[in-house]
């Protein structure tokens, strides 16, 4: 019996590296994007006082973040449920699948922008990096609403197998954004090296660090465009970059979380902050001083006597200086 069934079923092609793919890409987006979903909760509790720019972008990703899962669950439920028994289908695209491309452009370069913004923060010397930076995301932005169009006009996925490259470009123009954006940190760092062990300690755990944000964006995208080169014929190369997607925004995410702690561990190596999002109400304690008052001499009105409140080291008077110690730690 079971044979006559299998004989009368239609043929149905191969879905290992089509739609299998797609499924488990959206199997583990969605495992990424219920991480960026904890990181968006958190970043609101956490920061409060953030600028509207910064809390724009972070809400901005979330939500493309969460129309780019829809989407993904929303197109292997049609191919794989709906229309399980229906083989002809599978080859025809539904605009849950062509809308990726547009919704992955986007993410993109808002999470690139949020880059590059920092870079511009870092002074003069780095707001001229910010140009190559711009014509690559443009490329990434003309690449994308180049193929986003092509996805739309061509009716089967075997038709879109002739502009596969307009994908492919847009994965190298991305891919080179992350690179400069990465080096950039990364020297930016290295420059500011001191003759400070303790300093230079804490900047190799921020070069680290800047790395390991950008390394898991950067492999994807590298392996989107490998696949998109090698094997147009299938999917491959859109499910890793659902996970590219994912990956950009959970950066970010990361990004704006760790700023508390990556301020409180530069304090006293510095305050280099987070290049360029410093978290507000950051002071600097290099000098373990106070100031009091400021008052004007009645003996001398050119002079300023101040009051500071320095914590006794040692109990020797500080009579080489000129200056006398008291008990109560005050200096005068």
């Amino acid at each position: 019996m079971s044979a006559d069934v299998t004989a009368m079923a239609p043929a149905v092609p191969a879905l290992d590296n089509s739609f299998g793919a797609i499924l488990i890409g959206t199997f583990i987006g969605l495992t990424m994007y219920g991480l960026s979903l904890h990181q968006m909760f958190r970043y609101f509790h956490a920061y409060p006082g953030d600028t509207f720019i910064l809390k724009g972008t972070v809400l901005c990703l979330s939500i493309l973040d969460t129309f780019h899962s829809i989407a993904c669950m929303h197109a292997s439920y049609h191919y794989l449920v709906n229309n399980y028994f229906r083989p002809q289908v599978l080859l025809v695209g539904v605009w849950y699948v062509q809308i990726l491309a547009p919704v992955t452009g986007v993410t993109v370069l808002v999470a690139q922008s949020f880059y590059a913004r920092r870079i511009y923060r870092l002074g003069s010397g780095y707001a001229l990096v910010v140009i190559p930076i711009a014509l690559f995301m443009l490329g990434t932005a003309g690449f994308t609403i180049a193929a986003s169009y092509e996805i739309f006009a061509q009716a089967t996925f075997a038709k879109f197998e002739h502009f596969t490259w307009l994908m492919s470009g847009g994965f190298a123009c991305s891919l080179a954004t992350d690179v400069v954006l990465a080096v950039t940190l990364i020297v930016f760092l290295m420059r500011s090296r001191t003759a400070f062990k303790k300093t230079n300690s804490m900047l190799s755990v921020l070069v680290v660090y800047t790395i390991n944000t950008g390394l898991l964006t950067s492999a994807l995208s590298l392996a989107s465009l490998a696949f998109g080169l090698s094997h147009p014929e299938n999917m491959i190369y859109i499910a890793v970059n659902m996970l590219a997607t994912k990956s950009y925004v959970n950066a970010v995410l990361a990004v704006v979380n760790s700023r508390r702690g990556v301020a409180e561990s530069t304090r006293e190596t510095g305050g280099f902050g987070t290049f360029g999002l410093t978290a507000q109400q950051q002071l600097s304690q290099r000098v373990p001083a106070r100031m009091d008052t400021f008052r004007a001499s009645a003996v001398q009105r050119d002079v300023i006597d101040v009051h500071w409140n320095i914590p006794p080291e040692d109990d020797v008077p500080m009579k080489n200086h000129g200056v006398e110690s008291k008990r109560d730690g005050d200096v005068v």
